[in-house]
């Protein structure tokens, strides 16, 4: 079976809709629908339902989408291998991170590692630690980012970091010339906030019931880089983790304050993945490359 009939069948699967692949795959919605009708001729099963959002697969479409996942990858890594032999990194990285340390910390490593290999893709999701572990125990990605306090049984940590939760403002708010803060000193000003989702809000929330009292949490966002824009134009005050404000452009328009260490329980952001899962050699260099040169200080 050629593999290109693969590529359509797990595209259409992953996006929900045939005209939505065709436009990725920049082939007619008629070649893929035809190739798909050949799939389910060939296995004599119907594959997928097609709904008034689009489509879904059946129980025995999601049943051929894993085994063609898996075949896939294995070509993958036999390529990688191949061109390995001839001194050159090849394949597609695939992995899953969390919003805070995409944009000014793996983003330029991604940018670094592509300038040197051209070989080399990267197909990302940016999704929260519960959904990364999620993918990785699917197989669906060599590699996850994730913030948390330890992390499940079931998956394998590459890389700890320490990470610190920090209160975020304007350079011109009251707060700014701090150096470090406790808790208490919020009482009496309106809190933007990660939605209970998020670690960040989750650690806080016990901490502030731990110390007595709750913050006057006004507005709640499942975006750090809004929460950020919003508190720029609002004089507002927020709560992140400390590698969300780096020394960048725009960033150097806010600060960042310590929050004193003991009300707050220690957490860490970590690069992990499936136990035994085998990385391709440009997923493993790529990994020590972000290791060695990012510290999340």
């Amino acid at each position: 079976m050629h593999i290109t009939i693969y590529k359509y069948f797990l595209t259409v699967s992953k996006v929900g809709s045939v005209r939505k692949a065709a436009e990725l795959l920049h082939v007619s919605p008629s070649a893929i629908s035809k190739q798909i009708a050949n799939l389910e001729h060939i296995f004599k099963a119907k594959l997928i339902d097609r709904l008034a959002s689009g489509i879904q697969l059946t129980e025995e479409g999601k049943i051929l989408a894993h085994h063609m996942e898996k075949t896939i990858r294995e070509m993958e890594i036999a390529r990688s291998r191949i061109d390995e032999m001839n001194g050159t990194l090849s394949g597609t990285i695939q992995y899953a991170t969390i919003e805070g340390v995409a944009k000014d910390w793996l983003f330029p490593s991604i940018k670094s590692f592509n300038n040197s290999h051209k070989n080399v893709h990267f197909n990302g999701k940016i999704l929260g630690s519960d959904s990364v572990y999620e993918t990785i125990r699917s197989g669906g990605i060599d590699f996850g980012i994730v913030m948390d306090t330890k992390i499940p049984s079931d998956i394998e940590a590459i890389k700890y970091f320490d990470t610190r939760l920090t209160v975020v403002t304007p350079r011109n708010h009251s707060l700014a010339l701090k150096k470090n803060i406790s808790l208490k000193e919020l009482e009496g000003h309106e809190i933007t906030i990660l939605n209970p989702e998020f670690l960040t809000r989750q650690l806080i929330t016990a901490a502030t019931q731990k110390l007595g009292f709750e913050l006057n949490i006004r507005f709640e966002l499942d975006s750090i880089e809004m929460i950020k824009h919003y508190i720029e134009d609002s004089n507002g005050v927020t709560i992140l983790p400390h590698f969300c404000v780096t020394k960048n452009n725009h960033d150097t328009r806010l600060a960042s304050i310590n929050i004193n260490e003991c009300e707050v329980q220690k957490c860490f952001t970590i690069i992990c993945k499936k136990p035994g899962r085998h990385l391709i050699k440009a997923a493993d260099c790529f990994i020590e490359e972000v290791c060695r040169h990012n510290t999340l200080e």
